[in-house]
C-alpha cells in the first residue's frame, strides 16, 4: 500500500535538485586530479554505499523511513541517491 506523504513540489525536490547541480558543477570546474575513470568509480561508490545504507535501514522489520514524498520509488528518489556520488 502505498503511503503519500505530500503532493507538491517542495523545498525537498528543490534541495535535491541544487544539491545535485551544485555537486556537478563543482566537479566538472575543480581541478582534475583523478583520471574520467577513477572518478566514474568513486562517483558510482557514493551511491551504491548511499543506497546500501539507506536501504539496509528500510527493510521489514525495521522500516525506519520512506526516501521522499511517498512510500513508492519517483524519479526524485534516483536522483537523491545520485547525490551521494560527488
Amino acid at each position: 500500500m502505498e503511503k503519500v506523504y505530500e503532493r507538491a513540489f517542495d523545498a525537498n525536490e528543490w534541495f535535491v535538485l541544487a544539491n545535485l547541480l551544485i555537486s556537478l558543477i563543482l566537479i566538472w570546474k575543480l581541478p582534475k586530479k583523478l583520471s574520467g575513470l577513477e572518478t566514474a568509480v568513486h562517483f558510482t561508490i557514493g551511491v551504491f554505499i548511499g543506497m546500501f545504507f539507506d536501504h539496509t535501514i528500510s527493510i521489514r522489520p525495521w522500516d525506519l523511513y520512506d526516501v521522499n514524498d511517498t512510500s513508492n520509488y519517483q524519479i526524485i528518489d534516483l536522483l537523491s541517491y545520485t547525490m551521494y556520488g560527488p
